[in-house]
């Protein structure tokens, strides 16, 4: 028997999970590929071919109940050649997948990859090795990795391709679409899993009808959990929700819906029936019980948050250790391990935090997925800044003996309107994301990118270091929008900075930020109310923030500094409270 190092990895994650246009395609996409996972670790731990399986990353993989990271490691012992291993392994698989014809996962075409390489006399050289192989299996375009064939081939240009992923040809669509009945090309499913102008294919219709019983909140329902924090004060609400769900028979009309005075007042005009003038008088009745809670303040905007520990491929490969011990096997493997198990407690707490977040009456599933190196997860405005703020928080606690530099988390907050199509939020924070991890790579990353979609569909993003006190001044600043500055201020202070220049020397630098200081500080007297002192020093602080030197020029992004103003003033309107948690 030789010992051998073997890694299973699966490629392709993201966009599969990203391919959704409702919640539910976003929650199923992620529940489909952990089981998937899962259940080959279970096929491979149990194979005959090899004696001593031993896991080593991640750790308690057998305990996990979280979502797992896309790939495993594991020691095991075996006569079998590496690449005889790693066939066997893989047809092992495929057949699984095939007598397992029901299940979700079987029509899941994603890359695979198996990696078998000798454990030699030392551990980081055969961990290495492996990574190395994995690289060279990649960049092989020529070999399909993936467990199933041809399961989408379809030779018909005439169809339409699938409305989720776009790359599919579309196979089923609602019984209700009568156009494209009459082409007789398409299979047809239940209007309840299919929208009328749908075209899905079988992979992500599997994923739709996957766990469909289960109730996942919409994007109106996650936007108006804090008007629900503050009417649940009011026992009218409960009747309410009763009233609505009694009159709304269809399930896709949310009865979130019926928190806003549009929505209601469509349907009164649509229908002028008994039951939604009802509801309007009730809804104008529970407003007189408390203001804060009228139906106008229920806002329409969420926010979506993804996270990514910056560069831990380096960590996990010792990249950061202590030079006296990098080349210690015994001491590589326990600090991998560590880690492994630091972030597995960060995933805990993160999910045990947004579980906190519920209403007093029900709680809302919020997390898409915690595992690995990535976190995403929806979130309601007024809890944004405290669930980042403890996610940094935990990370800062990560401490690693023997690493030599600490773990830092980038991340992407996009705050959209509730009308918005999911696919250009995911889209967007995917994205944004990776551009700031890329514009701050010099600085060590440690990115945070907020970006923000009206209904309008128009985007302002704007890129900032993840600093504890930078996100503190974003907290008051969003409440002195709400409470002390004045509408017009943002337009009044860009119109008098818009003709500066953005590239300058040091000593243009200097004489440009005298200016900006003397225009923000004569401007904010006039439309700062009581001339609060804190909102013009949280300005002042935040325009240092876009500033960036690039060998002996300086360039201030002012562009990205307004982006930023007009994102947090929307965001205190949104909001029916202060947030707690800034620096005041």
């Amino acid at each position: 028997m030789h010992n051998k190092l073997m890694l299973i990895t699966i490629a392709g994650i993201q966009e599969y999970i990203s391919n959704a246009r409702k919640t539910a395609d976003f929650f199923n996409g992620s529940k489909i590929i952990t089981e998937f996972l899962k259940e080959i670790y279970e096929i491979v731990k149990h194979f005959e071919g090899y004696k001593d399986f031993d896991t080593i990353l991640p750790c308690e993989l057998d305990k996990h109940e979280l979502d797992i990271p896309n790939y495993f490691i594991a020691k095991v012992s075996s006569n079998l050649e590496n690449n005889e291993l790693e066939n066997k392994l893989r047809k092992i698989l495929s057949k699984s997948l095939k007598n397992n014809f029901n299940k979700i996962y079987c029509y899941l075409n994603l890359d695979v990859y198996i990696v078998v390489v000798d454990f030699k006399s030392s551990y980081q050289v055969s961990y290495k090795s492996m990574y190395k192989k994995l690289d060279g299996y990649k960049n092989n375009r020529f070999r399909d990795y993936s467990l199933i064939y041809n399961i989408h081939e379809n030779k018909n240009f005439d169809l339409q391709n699938c409305t989720i992923c776009g790359k599919n040809r579309g196979k089923y669509i609602s019984n209700t679409n009568i156009e494209l009945i009459k082409t007789e090309q398409y299979y047809t499913s239940e209007n309840k899993y299919i929208k009328d102008k749908e075209v899905l294919c079988e992979d992500c219709l599997r994923k739709r009808k996957y766990d469909y019983h289960k109730e996942y909140p919409s994007t109106v329902d996650i936007a108006v959990m804090e008007w629900i924090d503050e009417v649940n004060k009011n026992e009218k609400i409960q009747h309410y929700d009763k009233m609505i769900g009694s009159i709304v028979n269809n399930k896709r009309d949310c009865i979130a819906n019926f928190y806003h005075l549009d929505y209601i007042y469509s349907h009164v005009e649509g229908n002028m029936c008994d039951e939604y003038v009802k509801a309007l008088d009730e809804i104008n009745n529970l407003d007189r019980k408390d203001q804060k809670c009228k139906v106008g303040n229920a806002s329409r905007y969420y926010a979506l948050i993804k996270a990514d520990i910056d560069d831990l491929g380096k960590h996990f490969n010792g990249k950061y250790l202590k030079e006296s011990i990098k080349n210690d096997d015994i001491i590589f493997e326990k600090f991998q391990k560590r880690l492994s198990k630091e972030i597995l407690k960060l995933s805990e707490g993160v999910k045990e935090k947004l579980y906190s977040f519920k209403n007093n009456y029900e709680t809302k599933k919020l997390d898409i997925y915690l595992g690995g190196d990535d976190l995403l997860f929806f979130c309601p405005l007024y809890k944004v800044f405290e669930i980042v703020k403890f996610i940094d928080e935990r990370i800062k606690n990560i401490n690693i003996e023997d690493n030599e530099k600490n773990l830092t988390i980038s991340k992407s907050i996009v705050v959209a309107h509730d009308s918005v199509p999911l696919t250009q939020v995911i889209n967007l924070s995917r994205k944004s994301l990776d551009i700031a991890k890329e514009k701050f790579e010099k600085q060590g990353k440690n990115a945070l990118v907020i970006s923000i979609i009206n209904s309008s569909g128009i985007v302002r993003t704007s890129y900032l270091k993840n600093e504890r006190k930078t996100v503190d001044e974003l907290v008051n600043l969003i409440n002195g929008f709400k409470n002390y500055i004045s509408s017009g201020f943002i337009s009044n202070i860009e119109r008098q900075l818009f003709l500066l220049g953005e590239n300058m020397s040091l000593e243009e630098y200097e004489v440009l930020m005298n200016v900006i200081m003397n225009v923000i500080e004569r401007v904010a007297s006039k439309q700062i109310k009581d001339n609060e002192i804190k909102c013009k020093e949280n300005l002042k602080y935040l325009i240092s923030k876009f500033v960036y030197v690039n060998s002996s020029n300086y360039f201030l992004d002012l562009k990205g500094y307004f982006n930023l103003l007009y994102i947090l003033k929307k965001y205190s309107i949104e909001i029916i409270n202060d947030i707690n948690g800034g620096s005041i």
